[in-house]
Order: C-alpha cells, then structure tokens, then sequence
C-alpha cells in the first residue's frame, strides 16, 4: 500500500524540526507556507469532514442489517467492501495532499524559473525597458500562491454542481424503470404508505416497489452527490499535481536514495488518487473471474465485463497523467545535464590540446598544474556520467509502480476472461 501521510496529534510532522527551523529562518515566507500547510484544509466545513470520516463506516453497517434480515448476497457485500475501501483510500488521499507539499519544500525540490516565472505554464519573455525593474517573484511566493489556490480549487463552489449532477444521474435511472415519469410520481406515496401503514406481510414484490419508488431515488441520489464530491477533488487534486511541472520549476535530485529523483511523494500521491479507482476495478473484474461458478454468470458479469475497461482506463490516466508534466520536466533537466557534461568533455579536450601544442615552451611546474586540472575534470566527468546514464525520468520509483500494476492484476485478468467469453473462446 502507498506510504500514508505521518500526523501528530492533528499535525503533519513530515518535516523533522531541524530542517524546518533553517527553512523558517531563511525566510518568512517559509514560516507562512509550514502554517499553511499544518492548516491545509480539502474542505473547510468541520462538519462535512467528519461526515467523510463516518462514511467507510456506513457500508459496513448496511452489511450488518441485511444479514440480520437475510437479505445479503455475496455480490452485495463485496460491492458494500469496495465502497468502504474507495472511501478510506479518499480520506487518505486528502491527508497525504499537505504532507507531499510540505515533502517536496523539504527535499528543496522546488525552484523559480530561469529568468522569471512562468505564465500559464511559459516561460514569460525576456524582460523589457519597462518592465527590468520589476523583480522576479522568490520560489517560495510562488509555491506559496499554488499551495493556497490548491486549497482554494478543492473548496470551489463548482463541487456542488459536479456533486448535483452525479446526484441527478443516481435518480435518473428510477423514472425510467419504473415506466416513465408520470407513474413515478405518482406511486412513491402509496408504496410508502402500503409498507409503513399496510397490514399485510411485506411481501419481496412490496419491498422491491419501495426500493423503486421511495428508497432508491433517495439512497442512490444521495450515493451519487457523494460521488460527485469526491471526483470534484479528484479531478482538482490531479489537475494541481499536473499543473505543478507548469507553474513552478522543479528540481529533481538524481542521486535521492528514493530513486526518484526525490519525488516518491508525489508517486504516492497518484499512487492513492489511482486506488480509489480501482477498488472498483477489482470488484468488477473479480466477479468477472468468479461468474462462471455462481449464480451470476448470466446477469450481471456481462454488464461487469463491459464496465470494467472504464474503471481500469480511469485508473491508469489519474497515475500517469498528472505526473506527465513532472516527467516532461525531468527529461528536460537530464538532457540538460548531458549538455553539461558534454561541454565539460569539450573543455578536457581543448585543455590537452592546449598542453601538447605548448608543451615545449611550458615549465614543469604549469605542465603539472594542467595535469592536475585535467585529473580532477577526467574525475568529475566520469562522476557525472555514471549519474546522468542513471538519471531518474518518473517522479515514481519500482516500488510505487509495482503497487500500482499490482492493483491492476484482477481487473486486466477479468477484462481478459469478459473478452474472450464474448468471442467465444473457454479459457482452460
């Protein structure tokens, strides 16, 4: 599972105190950035979080009651599990947001652009007569403001119409199914009344209409703005990971122990935003598997099968894609780094022809001192190329990947089975 975020008492302690200390010394910005930080909030209403935090609960609490009732199957419950676990990967999705942010200040991974920031994702141009004057913004202001509109994105009023849309389309699908809109306005009142008031036995024809009138619109509506909430911060935490290689300049650290050039963060990060989509994955492509020796072969698995390459697509693009610009960024510094190295090459090259052409005119004594120089850049050029040819170029390491494609096992296996059943071919 991807590392989650360290707290303490409430409070992130992902920085050890000697670092933050020289950090908040060097800069009272840095000082502000930590307290915001610490104070980083995915949603600002204190109630709506601990309603975030009680939810993974409630699918456990409906298996409790159906099996009381005998009402739970084996599909129920796991798909009731896969929905607690796409929950707990949120919360903590949520929680590991402030940690990496204060992780890549840290690790000093962070850097202002060449000459000047950087205008919606562009180097600005060369400043005029007008404008020298002007300085550059410090890295810290910058990462300061993205830290800030990262907290403000999550917050935006926007999520309540993503939240109401996905609501809209839980209900949609009862009017529908129930023969049309005029019969399901109509029925929801005296379902209610036949079950809560009637005197006879709740037959399972009763239930069923009170799941499709009354229940149903409610449960699955509510179900869907909850959704909808939830891909709201998806969406803007992928967005902002992504907007991270565009609106700062990053500095990878070839030679970080993570073996990702200091980015493991971030890789866990994505590693999280993927997991809550593929909880699903794995419970789609799992009944996959399982249909055929069960009572589901003939319903469901082929609505599942060809669900799965939705959850499966999705997962792979919320991994890799908000990481792109970050990995365009890396290839950008390594080769700028071979550049380097190459110049360095060139001036080897010239120092010795420089050397032999002079030799007989030169003393002992300068003829020695070149030689010197030319041992350490011969050193330091073959330093650097052992670290260039292994230059990290994904801000995740093999341990980030393998977890990822890991959790990708059961869906590729069940899209494969959905497959081949649809051509006709058995598997052995």
């Amino acid at each position: 599972m991807p590392k989650q975020p360290r707290k303490k008492d409430g409070r992130m302690v992902s920085m050890s105190s000697e670092n933050l200390k020289s950090l908040m010394n060097n800069s009272p910005t840095i000082k502000i950035i930590i307290q915001n930080l610490e104070k980083f909030r995915w949603a600002r209403n204190r109630i709506f979080r601990r309603i975030f935090r009680i939810l993974p609960g409630l699918p456990f609490l409906v298996i409790a009651i159906a099996a009381i009732r005998s009402l739970a199957d084996p599909m129920f419950i796991s798909g009731m599990v896969a929905a607690a676990l796409s929950l707990i990967a949120f919360n903590l999705l949520m929680g590991c947001i402030p940690d990496a942010l204060c992780a890549l200040l840290n690790r000093d991974m962070i850097a202002v652009s060449h000459d000047s920031e950087k205008i919606d994702g562009e180097v600005a141009q060369p400043a005029t007569s007008s404008s020298r004057s002007v300085p550059a913004p410090a890295p810290e202001d910058l990462y300061l403001e993205f830290i800030r509109d990262f907290e403000r994105m999550l917050n935006s009023p926007r999520q309540w119409f993503v939240a109401i849309f996905f609501a809209f389309l839980g209900f949609v699908r009862f009017p529908y199914i129930t023969g049309g809109l005029g019969a399901f306005i109509a029925q929801p009142r005296s379902v209610y009344l036949e079950v809560v008031f009637g005197s006879e036995p709740l037959t399972p024809e009763i239930l069923r209409s009170f799941y499709l009138f009354v229940l149903g619109p409610i449960l699955e509506s509510f179900i869907g703005f909850i959704i909808g909430l939830m891909a709201w911060r998806m969406l803007v935490t992928g967005f902002k990971v992504w907007r991270l290689g565009k609106d700062l300049e990053l500095r990878p650290r070839p030679n970080h122990p993570d073996g990702c050039g200091g980015f493991e963060p971030l890789g866990n990060l994505c590693l999280w935003h993927a997991l809550i989509i593929s909880i699903p994955a794995i419970y789609l492509g799992g009944w996959v598997i399982l249909g055929q020796h069960t009572g589901y072969g003939h319903s469901y698995v082929p609505l599942h099968s060809a669900l799965l390459i939705i959850p499966i697509a999705s997962a792979f693009v919320s991994f890799f894609l908000p990481l792109w610009s970050i990995h365009v960024e890396m290839i950008a510094q390594r080769d700028a780094a071979w550049i380097r190295l190459e110049r360095l090459g060139e001036k080897i090259g010239r120092l010795e022809l420089e050397m032999i052409d002079h030799m007989d005119s030169m003393r002992d004594e300068d003829v020695l001192m070149i030689e010197k120089q030319l041992a350490l850049m011969r050193l330091r050029y073959q330093q650097h190329q052992s670290q260039n040819e292994g230059y990290p170029v994904w801000p995740f390491n093999i341990e980030v990947l393998a977890k990822f494609l890991t959790s990708q096992l059961v869906p590729f296996v069940g899209l494969a089975k959905g497959a081949l059943d649809f051509i006709g071919i058995k598997p052995l």
